[in-house]
């Protein structure tokens, strides 16, 4: 996801217009227990947030699920 983000097609749209940013957050779901929001909603209003955004994707670790 945060190869995708870094994508100049899709930054390019996500910043497009500031003046009605978009909100973009990160839900994991594995299995009917093992389900986590991994970054809350986030406002994309300009590039340093995007970055930001695509830093905690970057340093957020997945988990597995438990029997």
């Amino acid at each position: 996801m945060a190869n995708a983000l870094l994508n100049s097609g899709v930054s390019d749209l996500l910043l497009f217009s500031p003046q009605n940013p978009t909100q973009i957050a990160v839900f994991k779901w594995s299995g009917p227990t093992s389900q986590r929001l991994l970054i809350d909603w986030t406002t994309i209003s300009a590039q340093e947030a995007l970055n930001s955004f695509i830093g905690k994707l970057n340093t957020t670790q997945r988990t597995t699920m438990q029997p």
